[in-house]
């Protein structure tokens, strides 16, 4: 069953419940208060009969006429009188009935409202579907006790109340029938929000994150439909973010594949053509060169990608950097590799220090000089610039070598990336060196931006934004 459905029956089952009790209260307050009236009514005119009976009753002792036979000509007199208004009587004179026309019986007429000394009782009693108004009193005069019992019959009073009853109920009925279409057409209304976040949340259960709900208001459903529109945008987010990782892990598991399978293909062919053929001193010692060679740079990258792995899950340890004393520190790393092909390297600094991890900066800075070395041709220039701008401290590695394309730059940060795998490989190339110094980057909270172009050379800008 739907919640609005549930809600419905137990809204309307409680209000049916609430609404018909009172109505019931009201009713049975209605009732009783038209029986009081009544029994008012009748009490007042028994009394008042009561006491013409016995001033009759004084003037026919004071004429010596009083005896049972006028007693009764005398209460058949008023049962005459008031015999159109529903009023019966019984008068008894020593427990000997003396008159009676009574309406109800006698049987029906509780014990206890005999068992009355003085004053008089009343009751209301039911017989056969009528109700009746019965009272009771004794008339002491001379040596004679009179009972009289005056019963009045409840016709008028229980038609008024018949009427009232069955308008009560239809009104009731008629209420409770509006009441429960306009429950539920309100509450229908009131669910549609629901309904709409159902769907929602369907469509992202299916993989649909790129849907809004829109629900109009202020109220919970509409601060409800606002979160999870935005937990529907983060989780896109976070899909096309884990998307695109599994691409570039797949994409690194194949480089990484390649990568190992042309050494390891090496090793082996060369390891096998010198255990099985007979070859010279010569031929030997060039095999096993080759395989050192290989076996060193499988060693080199699984170092880079094992820095990789280490520095991504490691907090750096930052500290004043001399921006001067880090870049002789990198001239003489670098050196002999510029050396060998002629490489001058030019240094101009305005910087007196930033803000990062001493070895991890050295590390950046030797990387991307010696990518820039590999890059340059022989006899050509490299120029270190460090300065402040804007953003923060910002270095510059600026060569003028092969450069690299603009499909290349975009991905020439993602590890085992080359843009050119013949003269990468061949100079030793991993393809780790920008991934490392990217990462490197990114736990500085800084900024590594490539710009290049075709045969002009390559600009690497470090911008440190907590010098």
């Amino acid at each position: 069953m739907k919640f609005w459905t549930k809600t419905y029956f137990y809204v309307l089952i409680l209000f049916l419940m609430v609404f018909n009790i009172s109505i019931c209260l009201i009713m049975s307050k209605t009732y009783q208060s038209m029986v009081d009236s009544e029994k008012k009514k009748a009490s007042s005119e028994y009394y008042f009969i009561k006491q013409s009976l016995k001033n009759d009753m004084e003037l026919l002792d004071s004429n010596n006429k009083l005896s049972d036979s006028s007693m009764k000509n005398l209460i058949d007199y008023y049962s005459s009188y008031y015999k159109d208004q529903n009023m019966s009587f019984l008068l008894e004179n020593n427990n000997s009935v003396i008159f009676s026309n009574l309406q109800c019986s006698m049987n029906s007429i509780k014990s206890n409202i005999k068992n009355t000394n003085d004053g008089q009782n009343i009751s209301l009693q039911s017989q056969n579907g009528a109700e009746y108004i019965i009272i009771y009193s004794t008339i002491d005069y001379s040596v004679s006790r009179y009972n009289l019992i005056y019963c009045y019959r409840l016709d008028m009073i229980m038609n008024v109340w018949n009427k009232l009853k069955a308008t009560f109920i239809y009104f009731s009925f008629i209420i409770s029938i509006i009441l429960a279409l306009s429950l539920a057409i309100m509450l229908n209304g009131r669910s549609k929000p629901l309904k709409k976040l159902i769907v929602f949340v369907n469509q992202m259960k299916d993989g649909n994150y790129t849907g809004k709900v829109k629900i109009s208001g202020r109220d919970e459903f509409a601060v409800l439909g606002e979160n999870f529109n935005e937990m529907s945008e983060k989780i896109r987010n976070t899909v096309q973010q884990l998307n695109s990782d599994m691409k570039m892990k797949q994409q690194f598991i194949d480089n990484l594949s390649h990568e190992l399978r042309t050494p390891l293909t090496s090793i082996y062919g060369y390891a096998e053509y010198i255990q099985k053929a007979a070859i010279s001193e010569e031929d030997k010692y060039e095999a096993t060169k080759y395989i050192m060679e290989e076996s060193r740079r499988l060693q080199y990258m699984s170092n880079r990608l094992l820095d990789i792995t280490i520095r991504r899950q490691t907090k750096i340890i930052k500290s004043e950097i001399n921006v001067e004393e880090l870049f002789e520190k990198v001239l003489k790393t670098i050196s002999s590799h510029a050396e060998e092909k002629f490489i001058t390297i030019n240094i101009s600094n305005s910087l007196s220090f930033i803000i990062g991890e001493q070895q991890l900066i050295e590390s950046l800075l030797i990387n991307i000089l010696d990518n820039a070395i590999k890059a340059s041709e022989d006899n050509q220039s490299i120029e270190i610039i460090g300065f402040s701008s804007n953003k923060g401290a910002m270095i510059q590695v600026i060569d003028k070598g092969k450069g690299i394309s603009k499909e290349h730059i975009a991905h020439i940060t993602e590890p085992f990336y080359r843009a050119d795998k013949a003269r990468s490989k061949s100079e030793g190339g991993t393809g780790l060196g920008l991934a490392l110094c990217k990462q490197i980057m990114d736990m500085h909270k800084g900024e590594l931006l490539i710009t290049s172009e075709l045969n002009k050379g390559t600009t690497v800008s470090l911008t440190f934004t907590t010098s």
